[in-house]
Order: C-alpha cells, then sequence, then structure tokens
C-alpha cells in the first residue's frame, strides 16, 4: 500500500502539468489560426485596392482619342470637348512658339462674353495698405459686373465668386468654359517701401502670344480710358509686358518691360495671361499703399470710377456704344 501511495504521489502532477501543457498548445495554435486569417483579410483588402487603382489608371491614361477619317489622332490642338464644343490643347504662333490653348469661336455680333477675374480672394487677400488688395478687386469686379449687365451687348461672367480663392488656371477654365471673348484680371500695386508711388498700369499678353495683338489693343484702350479720366499713367502710356525669369528651384525675378521691347521673350508672363483662351489684360488699377491714390480708385466711389473707364474701353473694344 505505501508502495502504491508513493507511486500515485509521483505520478499525478504529470498528469497535470500534461493537461496545461496541451491546454497551451491549443491557445497558441488558436492565436496563430487567428492571425493567419488576418494575414489573409489584410492581403484580400490590399489586392482589391490595387485592383479598383489599376483600373481608375486605366480610364485616365487609356481613354479614347478622336480619330480622323483616317484612324490617325487628331493634332491635341483639335481634341475637343464634346459638352461645351471647346477645343484644348496646344497651338504655334508666328514664331513658332509653342503656346496651350482651348479655342472656340468668339462671337461676331452681341451679346459678347467678358469674363471679369477679381484678383486674389478667399484665404489670398493680396498686397496690403489702405485697404486690402481683395476689396479693391471684388469691389470693382462687382461695380464693372453691374454695368455690363444692363447693357444688351454683353453677357458678363466672373471667373470667382466673392471670398472664393482660385488658381489662374481655375481662373482660365471658368472663362473658357463661358467661352468669353475677352478676359479682365483686376489688381491693385503696391510700393512698400516708397508710399508715394502712385498711378495706373496694365499688362496684356505678350509679343509671341497668340492674343497678343488683340490683347494689346484691349489694354491700350483701357490706359486711354483712365488716362482722360486723370489716372496718372506709368511707363510708356499705362501699358507694359511683365516677364517671369528663373525656376522654382532658384526663385522667380520680376521684369517689367515696357511695349517699345517688342522682342519675344521665352520667360512666362503672368499665370492668367498665360492660361487665357481668349485676349486677356492683366490691370494695376492703383497703389494700396497711397493713401491719395485708393481714395480715387480703391474707395467705394473709386471702384465705381475705375468700372466705369474699364466700361468704356470694353464698349470701344468690341465697337458698341456705352448706354449711359
Amino acid at each position: 500500500m505505501q508502495q502504491d501511495k508513493r507511486y500515485t504521489a509521483k505520478t499525478a502532477p504529470r498528469k497535470v502539468a500534461s493537461q496545461q501543457t496541451v491546454h497551451r498548445r491549443r491557445v497558441a495554435a488558436a492565436r496563430r489560426r487567428r492571425r493567419r486569417r488576418k494575414r489573409i483579410l489584410l492581403s484580400a483588402c490590399i489586392a482589391l485596392v490595387l485592383l479598383m487603382t489599376a483600373f481608375l489608371l486605366k480610364d485616365i491614361f487609356l481613354q479614347d482619342v478622336p480619330t480622323q477619317a483616317d484612324g490617325s489622332d487628331l493634332p491635341k490642338s483639335n481634341i475637343q470637348n464634346v459638352e461645351n464644343d471647346i477645343t484644348y490643347g496646344e497651338a504655334q504662333d508666328a514664331d513658332g512658339h509653342t503656346q496651350p490653348v482651348a479655342s472656340y469661336e468668339f462671337q461676331t455680333s452681341p451679346p459678347y462674353v467678358v469674363a471679369l477675374d477679381a484678383g486674389h480672394g478667399g484665404y489670398d487677400i493680396g498686397a496690403e495698405g489702405v485697404i486690402d488688395e481683395v476689396q479693391l478687386t471684388e469691389g470693382t469686379v462687382d461695380a464693372l459686373y453691374a454695368l455690363l449687365e444692363e447693357d444688351p451687348n454683353y453677357t458678363p461672367v466672373r471667373c470667382r465668386e466673392n471670398g472664393e480663392s482660385a488658381t489662374s488656371g481655375d481662373r482660365a477654365m471658368a472663362a473658357a468654359e463661358a467661352k468669353a471673348s475677352l478676359l479682365l484680371s483686376i489688381h491693385g500695386n503696391s510700393d512698400p517701401y516708397f508710399a508715394e508711388s502712385y498711378g495706373f498700369e496694365c499688362y496684356p499678353q505678350p509679343p509671341g502670344r497668340i492674343y497678343h495683338d488683340d490683347a494689346l489693343v484691349f489694354a491700350q484702350a483701357i490706359a486711354q480710358q483712365f488716362g482722360s479720366a486723370g489716372h496718372r499713367l506709368r511707363g510708356e502710356n499705362g501699358v507694359r509686358y511683365i516677364y517671369y525669369q528663373g525656376t522654382e528651384e532658384t526663385g522667380y525675378e520680376k521684369q517689367v518691360v515696357e511695349i517699345s521691347d517688342t522682342s519675344v521673350h521665352e520667360d512666362e508672363t503672368f499665370g492668367l495671361l498665360e492660361k487665357a483662351s481668349c485676349p486677356a489684360v492683366l490691370a494695376e488699377q492703383c497703389f494700396l499703399t497711397n493713401a491719395s491714390d485708393v481714395d480715387a480708385w480703391g474707395s467705394e466711389s473709386g471702384c465705381q470710377a475705375a468700372a466705369e473707364c474699364y466700361y468704356r474701353a470694353i464698349c470701344e473694344y468690341f465697337g458698341t456704344q456705352p448706354i449711359a
């Protein structure tokens, strides 16, 4: 009997230990199965995402391109957007410079579509001075829009709504989608180093650009109207060209050129002028850092006076009579 007791005392713990080991193994195996299921599920999700991405890229890069009757691809400048009948692509000017364009048939009779761009906007208030630049740009566009809206010869469109921000590409596209025949972008100037700087200047698309000739005619009409209204015209009668030299890595340096320089520059001008699909002019209405200039051309009454100058210039450009 004592022998049996010793046998039981020695062997019983071994049975308990064996049961614990089996239990631990089962738990570990269950954990491994759960981890394996999770890995399989994760792999399936990744594969689904990759598959969906592949289909999206296929739609973007392998979309159908219109072809000519012989089956060959159309030139880029002839690929049409069916919804609005606007042609997007590239074209070369007389000097062989390639220009991005979105072309369409301009109106040959009223009502003419005129695109109005209030510079800056949204989080971008523009230059700061006696007033913020965006106050001048939006106030003037509002006044000019009202004048054009009253004239049956014109259909004004905004490149952006008040309070909104927009890229130069967005603004150019808004004008193109409206099939604008003319684009005016309104800005305010500033000189933080010399508060006495004042006057008006405007910038048409420079030589070598597709719409340069018409843009120059419009710019000269604008400058003439402001000069007749008593505003000082900067440079050669208030019309200049502007270029940005440099790269994103080195930075850009602004170069202002008078209109007597008719040479074609490789450097780009204002982004909106480069991207516009019609004759376009960017106007620097007055100096925000000069109180007298702002009072005459940036206040509420000043914006109205400026709008009337732009309106008369638009009428001169299209050959219509102002209604007031």
